[in-house]
């Protein structure tokens, strides 16, 4: 798992708590653009931050670190 994966898992969770990013942030105590930044994978987020994140998403923290391998392609040789 690298940030990417990381940011993109809280984005979807907070989409799926139907929060913009200025309420996330508000609620985390960090600014929008760092918010933004954390989820496009630009900026890596304190432990702190993470914490306070996963309780405004009303979510055990280490679940902001599961990822779904569905979201990658795996290339398979025909004679493999």
């Amino acid at each position: 798992m690298d940030f990417n994966d990381l940011g993109r898992t809280i984005k979807e969770t907070r989409l799926e708590k139907g929060l913009s990013i200025k309420n996330l942030a508000e609620g985390v105590g960090v600014s929008s653009s760092l918010l933004s930044q954390i989820e496009r994978g630009l900026a890596n987020p304190s432990l702190n931050t993470l914490r306070s994140i996963a309780n405004e998403l009303n979510v055990p923290m280490f679940s902001l670190f599961i990822y779904s391998e569905a979201d990658y392609a795996q290339v398979v040789r025909k004679d493999e």
